[in-house]
């Protein structure tokens, strides 16, 4: 929990400085530094992934962000079908962050 995270940029050469800073702020201990939640992360790799040549879809995105911190049921997920739906956020599937 001491230990600084690394430079993503010297681990792998095609992480830029933009993402580099994303991945700091995604595994910041101090949760005042960190994303206030994953609307707010995916905010900040969509921007990322456009300004740097590449486009998924905002549906193709948020699925995919929403499944990874388990914003939504499984069945959701693929109830979509790349459509636009209203998911409801839920917060009882996430785990509270650990302060060790």
């Amino acid at each position: 929990m001491t230990l600084p995270f690394p430079d993503f940029r010297k681990l792998d050469p095609r992480v830029d400085d933009r993402l580099n800073d994303v991945l700091h702020r995604a595994l910041a201990r101090d949760l005042d530094k960190r994303y206030r939640d994953a609307d707010e992360l995916l905010y900040e790799l969509e921007h990322y992934i456009y300004h740097t040549g590449y486009g998924p879809t905002n549906e193709t995105l948020g699925k995919f962000i929403r499944e990874l911190f388990g914003q939504t049921s499984q069945s959701r997920i693929d109830e979509s079908r790349g459509s636009t739906i209203i998911l409801d956020r839920t917060t009882t599937s996430v785990p509270p962050p650990r302060h060790d």
